[in-house]
């Protein structure tokens, strides 16, 4: 017979104490679980073996905090069976606020164009299945208008190589092309982390020929990327404030001046949400205040909003964003993204009455 290795049969233990109702003796984990099946027949060196196999089994779940269970049979007290506490195991059940689904759908879109995308999807799609939403609140396209909106290009194949390169601290050697140079030479890298700057990804690390840290781009290196097997495990220096890994340039002492120029060029709008409505504008701003009662007259509505500050790099393709949240979103400031929304709500709402009174010409006529 072949041997179960021990993680599969710890697996199937776990499956079988979970549907065990009331319990499981010794003997029904002997005869139904597999990895166990033939253990202890005979009696003798074979029922300690079996013995010995199920204590460490039971340890290995309890230290990995599976809540077993041992009880005692309400029929024959001297029968003793086991059994897996399901309301101390199971998880709760997933219930996220809309400005944590806010949040989530903004980092599901920084990585639209990656090779994670279809998982980010995916798994925002399962979330937001499991907790309540308005309709059409986080729609599945990229927001240009947020400001400093981290939207990453698709990173190289080398990526995943680098990763587990840096997860197993293991030195590498790949060919890079230098843009400074325009040449292509052999690098030998002990990998310190992965960065994403400027729709760019890049390694940080220890170059051995150059014997200095240097910052390479991931979309320069060239061919395949191969572990060096010898040495002792890399060192891995804690992160710190590094301008490579912050918006700057290597070697510089802080943002570009193209990230400076751009920070100047925002725009500060000032809306009123309802409570719990337009998850990602909460996530993308923050909350500064509530207006409710008379002050509630000035969105145009008596009822108590949110008062948020988001600072934005497209008013314009922002104003079609906000118009999409209806009456949940009004505008406060400034005036010339108030009056952006207001003319694309009267130009929907042009197109709707033009709609409504097509049927009745056609009747006429």
């Amino acid at each position: 017979m072949t041997a179960v290795p021990a993680h599969e049969r710890l697996l199937d233990l776990v499956i079988a104490l979970t549907q065990a109702r009331p319990m499981m003796t010794k003997e029904q984990i002997r005869r139904r679980v597999r990895g166990y099946e033939g253990s202890g027949e005979g009696g003798g060196r074979a029922q300690e073996a079996f013995e010995r196999k199920f204590d460490r089994d039971k340890e290995t779940l309890r230290r990995l905090g599976v809540p077993l269970l041992t009880l005692t049979s309400v029929v024959h007290e001297d029968e003793v069976g086991y059994r897996i506490d399901m309301d101390d195991y199971e998880l709760p059940r997933v219930r996220l606020t809309t400005a944590e689904l806010g949040v989530l759908s903004l980092a599901a879109e920084a990585w639209q164009d990656s090779q994670v995308a279809r998982s980010a999807r995916r798994a925002l799609t399962k979330l937001r299945a499991r907790s309540p939403q308005e309709a059409g609140e986080t729609g599945p396209g990229p927001s240009p208008w947020l400001a400093g909106a981290a939207v990453l290009s698709a990173p190289q194949e080398s990526l995943a190589d680098l990763l587990g390169a840096i997860t197993d601290r293991v030195a590498v050697a790949f060919s890079y092309h230098a843009a400074r140079t325009g040449r292509t030479s052999g690098r030998r890298v002990e990998p310190w982390r992965i960065v994403a700057r400027e729709r760019g990804w890049y390694l940080v690390g220890w170059d051995r020929d150059r014997r200095d840290r240097r910052t390479f781009r991931l979309s320069r290196i060239e061919g395949a990327v191969t572990r060096l097997a010898e040495g002792a495990p890399i060192e891995i220096p804690p992160a710190e404030v590094d301008p490579a890994e912050s918006g700057g340039s290597p070697g510089s002492t802080g943002p570009t001046r193209s990230a400076r120029s751009a920070r100047s060029a925002l725009v500060t709008a000032e809306l009123a949400v309802r409570t719990d409505r337009a998850g990602r504008l909460r996530a993308a701003g923050r909350v500064t205040g509530r207006l409710g009662g008379r002050a509630g007259e000035r969105d145009g509505a008596g009822e108590e909003r949110d008062v948020l500050e988001i600072e934005v790099a497209d008013p314009e393709t922002f104003a079609g964003e906000l118009a999409g949240y209806g009456d949940a979103v009004v505008v406060l400031a400034p005036a010339d993204l108030r009056a952006a929304v207001l003319a694309r709500l009267r130009a929907v709402a042009g197109l709707a009455e033009q709609a409504g009174e097509a049927p009745a010409e056609g009747s006429a006529s």
